[in-house]
């Protein structure tokens, strides 16, 4: 998952989240928290090996803020899309 400088598919895109290693079954999970909402995102979707074609499914989720101390703030974690399962 990708977002941009400038919120379009031609700025330079940094890469905020990603998952290479399929699990048993071939098929791999990203889950990417502190996302800002209303910004573009981009995802990268391809086959590996001789697995070229198939079937790929986004699902977005939003969660409801809770009332937690500030300093429990994850996504002020520098690299939280990174660090966190």
């Amino acid at each position: 998952m990708f977002e941009t400088s400038d919120n379009t598919c031609t700025g330079t895109m940094v890469n905020v989240a990603a998952e290479g290693i399929p699990n048993l079954n071939g098929n791999n999970n990203l889950t990417a928290k502190c996302l800002d909402p209303g910004k573009a995102y981009f995802l990268m979707v391809d086959g590996a090996g001789v697995n070229t074609t198939g079937y790929f499914e986004v699902q977005v989720q939003a969660v409801l803020p809770t009332s937690a101390p500030t300093n429990d703030d994850i996504c002020a974690f520098a690299g939280a899309n990174n660090y966190l399962p």
